[in-house]
């Protein structure tokens, strides 16, 4: 009985909240703090981000966006693989590059399953 109340406990938030992400449409990208550019999250496109540091391939495609190639050691941000939610981020520290999907106005809005 409590094992059960339990678990329904757990599930609820679940239910309630949709256990998802909440919707983004843009891609804000961030070099060395500053911003790089934002992008329409369904814009297919294929973005080249170069420094003095080295290179990133940046692809939005149906609704996704990734790393395709990069020249950092570790390549740590291809292998992260794709995002598609508001908030989710991929980050290339060798390069200084921070990608986060964002509301409209540029922002990373909470999810219902952080509340």
């Amino acid at each position: 009985m409590i094992v059960t109340l339990l678990i329904i406990m757990c599930l609820v938030p679940f239910f309630i909240f949709g256990g998802r992400y909440a919707d983004g449409d843009t891609v804000t990208v961030y070099r060395d703090g500053e911003i790089y550019g934002i992008y329409s999250l369904y814009e297919d496109r294929e973005i080249s981000i170069r420094s003095a540091r080295g290179f990133n391939t940046l692809c939005l495609r149906s609704g996704q966006v990734y790393i395709s190639d990069a020249d950092c050691k570790g390549r740590d941000c291809i292998r992260s693989g794709s995002i598609s939610s508001n908030g989710q981020f991929i980050i290339c520290v060798p390069h200084g590059l921070y990608i986060v999907i964002t509301s409209g106005n540029g922002e990373a809005l909470a999810d219902g399953v952080t509340y």
